[in-house]
């Protein structure tokens, strides 16, 4: 999970605009809404703002230290894992929403820098 969150974050970080300071730490809501249009594009812009909700829902910097009884807690207590059907393991399908929407930003963010 901490690894996934980390590559998202340093494709927007790829992104940042130059004019404005680089201080967003580990909040990849800000770092997106500091990324350089006209080098992300309206559409990729578009496509990234659900894959960036997912991630800031379900991603932490201090996850690195963690272990899974701990993400199965945070999912517990934030209400995450409400949508979980009840014979399946949270952090499992947690970690796999995390995946897709981190695999996402990134694989837009490479397509976008491929493109200039």
């Amino acid at each position: 999970m901490y690894l996934a969150g980390v590559a998202a974050e340093c494709m927007l970080r790829a992104y940042h605009h130059e004019d404005r300071p680089f201080d967003e730490r580990h909040d990849l809501v800000l770092l997106f809404k500091d990324c350089d249009l006209e080098r992300l594009g309206d559409d990729a812009r578009t496509r990234l703002r659900g894959p960036i909700q997912t991630i800031h829902m379900l991603w932490r910097n201090d996850f690195r230290f963690g272990h899974e009884e701990m993400l199965r807690l945070h999912f517990h207590r934030t209400g995450l894992d409400r949508d979980v059907h009840r014979d399946a393991n949270p952090v499992k399908v947690k970690c796999i929403a995390l995946y897709n929407a981190c695999h996402m930003v990134v694989s837009i963010g490479e397509l976008r820098w491929s493109l200039d």
